[in-house]
């Protein structure tokens, strides 16, 4: 899973911020329910799940014990579209969670209807050393000069791929680095029938991202600037499009309740289906020793860019002062460099700091998978933070993998079509 910024926003609900923006604040109910005694309560809404939800619980567990004062709940939702749409639900019935947990383009949106958190003032006063973050992770949680939120699971997309079919079929992993590279090999094991599948891309819009810049286009920093349907972007896309359509070596899953098609299309790869696959640096939990990781690849002669994924923590505008502090003081501690550490151990997502790197040298060697996770990260970017980028992806690119994955449009007519949508989204 990653990371898996699932991103969800209708026109609807989206105009319910917007809406309970405008509506009279008030506060959540259980304000003052701990001010005169006892700790102080505070639920953390996720969608940490399995393994992950597993490590969640134990950091959790170990911040409860040593901090009296303050009791974390942890409140689990299937997916991040959920914790969205529960989050907008709560913002009109005034029932807040203290801490959750938001892809970046939500967060975008969320900050800019005025319902999150500053952290500026809380940052300066607990002395929290900015600099030892990863630029690029408080990047995506911030808005022109303010932060709303601090890392919490940071990822990057990866390709896997079957060492024990590449060493069978003498198949030099560097010719994977390239996806002219990953075509070819997929053909080539498919030919000489010693798999299925060559490769499967995962039909989620994050990867969208990664492979129109792997082929040197540009998105848009800006709502006025959202551009899908460059000729690079094109040219990217349909070159997925016709490894399953034209060569017959590829294929994707879609469909199903919360992530079922993210975790099918691992399954895959893991039972030997698949020859490689896309996928997060928080699959690598899934893997055994016969899968191998490489970077996300690019086209030849384009220079290597990915998105950054996985989500920040935030704290809602309208959550009590108490809630606030203690809810901060999670963050910063989920995010020290030890238990960082400790967290990308246990579940594949990078430290979201650079000195938690000290904490890992003995890992890093005994698992390279996690090595080539960690040196990718230098050529990681933000995905466009503009706030309705949520809606354009889920709305237009989704639609647009669809047209081409399933029912076999060109890119040119899926993407045009995703333009035109995305332009009446952000204007």
């Amino acid at each position: 899973m990653t990371f898996k910024p699932f991103k969800l926003f209708t026109f609807a609900l989206l105009f319910l911020v917007v809406l309970a923006g405008c509506g009279s604040s008030t506060t959540n109910s259980g304000e003052n329910t701990n001010a005169s005694s006892g700790p102080v309560e505070i639920e953390f809404w996720h969608a940490m799940s399995g393994n992950l939800g597993e490590e969640l619980e134990a950091i959790t567990k170990e911040f409860n014990e040593k901090h009296e004062d303050i009791n974390v709940k942890l409140v689990f939702m299937k997916d991040y579209p959920t914790i969205t749409n529960k989050f907008q639900l709560a913002l009109q019935s005034k029932q807040y969670p203290a801490l959750l947990q938001l892809d970046d383009a939500t967060l975008q949106t969320f900050a800019s209807s005025g319902h999150l958190h500053e952290l500026n003032d809380s940052i300066t006063e607990s002395n929290l050393e900015l600099d030892d973050y990863v630029d690029g992770f408080i990047e995506a949680a911030s808005q022109d000069d303010s932060i709303y939120g601090l890392p919490l699971n940071r990822s990057v997309p990866m390709l896997y791929y079957r060492k024990d079919i590449f060493e069978q079929n003498g198949i030099d992993p560097s010719r994977i680095e390239t996806w002219e590279g990953v075509r070819s090999v997929s053909n080539e094991l498919v030919e000489k029938g010693a798999i299925d599948i060559g490769f499967e891309p995962i039909r989620y819009p994050w990867f969208f991202s990664g492979l129109a810049w792997s082929n040197g286009a540009e998105l848009g920093d800006t709502a006025e600037e959202v551009s899908l349907n460059s000729p690079e972007a094109k040219e990217a896309l349909q070159f997925w499009g016709d490894m399953i359509h034209k060569d017959g070596v590829s294929k994707v899953h879609y469909g199903g309740e919360g992530w079922a098609y993210w975790y099918d299309t691992i399954g895959d790869l893991s039972k030997g289906k698949a020859a490689m696959v896309t996928g997060s640096t928080a699959d690598m939990a899934a893997m055994d020793e016969n899968i191998g990781a490489a970077f996300f690849p690019k086209f030849e002669g384009e220079e290597l860019r990915v998105p950054i994924g996985g989500s920040s923590g935030v704290i809602p505008k309208e959550a009590s002062d108490e809630q606030k502090q203690a809810a901060f003081q999670f963050m910063t501690y989920f995010s020290k460099p030890e238990v960082t550490a400790q967290w990308s151990k246990g579940t594949g997502y990078l430290p979201v700091r650079y000195s938690a790197k000290e904490n890992m040298q003995e890992f890093l060697s005994e698992n390279p998978n996690f090595e080539v996770a960690v040196d990718e990260l230098k050529y990681a970017r933000p995905t466009p933070l503009f706030p309705k980028w949520n809606q354009v992806e889920t709305e237009a690119i989704n639609k647009a993998f669809d047209q081409v994955f399933v029912e076999g449009i060109s890119a040119d007519k899926a993407l045009d079509d995703a333009q035109k949508k995305a332009e009446n989204i952000v204007k």
